[in-house]
């Protein structure tokens, strides 16, 4: 979201609305992220957005009909005028999240079903094996520069010991000859 423009204030705050409606439409939240900052970079919504908003299942049709207050086949004539900019977006994405709107809270309702609980144990157990793992890491990472310095300095080596083999297999076939 940072790389589309949110500042980085806000960016806690959008991502959970992008989640909730993620969450609403089982759609996978970097899809529905991309979108929204897509949108947040052209400055307005094409006919193109539009399509794949809705199908995602995002009522974003209704939405922009109720804010500008006109009928749905009037928004998408609203959207080709380029009357539809990104303040309109993000308005219709905190009207469906805010209290009373159709995907509120729907992050916090998912992670307490059963697939939910299972997310967030899988991602506990991952950030366990992160902790255990970084003092490994920061213990290994010296090791490893020690053999790639080790290895640089045999490149001289081989290429040494390549060239006399090379000779004396061209030896024995001057030899055979």
């Amino acid at each position: 979201l940072i790389a589309f423009g949110e500042s980085a204030d806000t960016v806690p705050e959008t991502l959970r609305r992008i989640g909730d409606v993620s969450a609403g439409v089982q759609a996978p939240v970097g899809e529905i992220a991309e979108l929204y900052g897509k949108a947040r970079v052209q400055g307005r919504l094409f006919a193109e957005d539009i399509n794949q908003l809705t199908g995602r299942g995002i009522p974003i049709i209704q939405q922009l009909a109720r804010q500008f207050g006109v009928s749905d086949s009037q928004v998408k004539k609203l959207v080709e005028t380029g009357q539809v900019g990104f303040p309109q977006i993000e308005q219709a994405f905190i009207a469906m999240t805010s209290q009373g709107g159709q995907f509120a809270g729907m992050m916090e309702a998912q992670s307490r079903t059963t697939t939910g609980m299972f997310s967030t144990l899988k991602d506990t157990v991952n950030e366990v094996f992160l902790a255990l793992g970084q003092p490994i890491n920061d213990a290994i990472r010296p090791l490893v520069g020690e053999a790639i310095s080790m290895v640089q300095t045999l490149a001289p080596m081989a290429a040494e010991a390549g060239q006399r083999v090379k000779d004396a297999v061209m030896f024995v076939v001057a030899a055979f000859r």
